[in-house]
């Protein structure tokens, strides 16, 4: 199911009305990625991520006895998780010189991107893997224009918001790393957590076509595409150049620009 629209007006539509929209809309989306594979190397823009054989021809300066990132083999799964609530107070136009109406809307919103990225890199019996996570929790005021027209039993719609948000950013990475100390295997745990504020701009559109089934019930088709700026992700959030624990969170946080886009389609429902 895609985002619900601020407004769901029906056939009888027209006017010029306003009102506050009593209930809010929810946006859930999910993916996730996962990568295994054999002494492959990862590289970050900021440090040298490295599984394999040859990490010391990059980090010279460590000790030979420090293999925290060797890895034979290796899993690295990669998830995120987006949702939002909003509450709008809408004004309506009457209806325009050539079809159709406008709808000018506005109120807070709130809107969460989390993702987690979860690593196994084990060599020999050594047991090694990490999990780190990414929040972000964007709350400010949006404002939005919305176009619909009413042909029949279908209808046609175009809109589109702006939120100026601020950003609240909290990391968490929990793990346990295995290295060879002397030739005797040891691990140690390790357990890390930072915050983050941020200013993050959100632009949405949505474009959707509708069928009435009945004078309450309609079936709607559409794209959603949503743009945010300065979102902390998890997996670029990871720094392997700790002496003590190999792992740790970056600092400052490495921000950056979300797409999300996508096709939806639902019933919805007008009392």
């Amino acid at each position: 199911n895609g985002p619900v629209p601020p407004c769901s007006p029906g056939h009888r539509s027209g006017g010029q009305s306003s009102g506050l929209l009593r209930n809010s809309s929810r946006m859930p989306r999910r993916g996730s990625t996962s990568r295994t594979g054999r002494i492959a190397d990862m590289i970050d823009s900021g440090t040298t991520i490295v599984f394999g054989e040859d990490f010391l021809d990059f980090q010279p300066d460590y000790p030979d006895d420090w293999n925290l990132l060797f890895a034979e083999d290796f899993q690295a799964h990669n998830t995120v998780d987006t949702w939002g609530v909003e509450l709008n107070y809408l004004r309506r136009s009457h209806p325009l010189h050539r079809g159709g109406l406008i709808e000018l809307f506005g109120g807070p919103r709130y809107i969460e991107f989390d993702e987690e990225f979860y690593v196994i890199a084990n060599r020999l019996s050594l047991d090694r893997h990490w999990l780190t996570e990414a929040e972000n929790h964007i709350f400010g005021l949006q404002l939005g224009l919305r176009w619909f027209r009413q042909w029949g039993r279908w209808q046609a719609s175009v809109e589109g918001r702006y939120l100026a948000g601020y950003n609240t950013q909290n990391f968490h990475q929990v793990g346990n790393i295995a290295v060879s100390d002397g030739g005797i295997p040891a691990k140690g745990s390790f357990n890390f957590t930072r915050f983050n504020d941020a200013y993050s701009n959100v632009v949405e559109l949505r474009a959707e076509l509708k069928y009435q089934l009945t004078d309450a019930l309609f079936f709607k088709f559409g794209w959603t595409g949503l743009w945010m700026n300065h979102i902390a992700r998890s997996s670029n959030n990871v720094t392997y150049d700790d002496p003590y624990n190999g792992v740790n969170i970056r600092y400052p946080a490495h921000l950056e620009d979300v797409l999300l886009n996508g096709f939806n389609f639902g019933l919805v429902f007008n009392r």
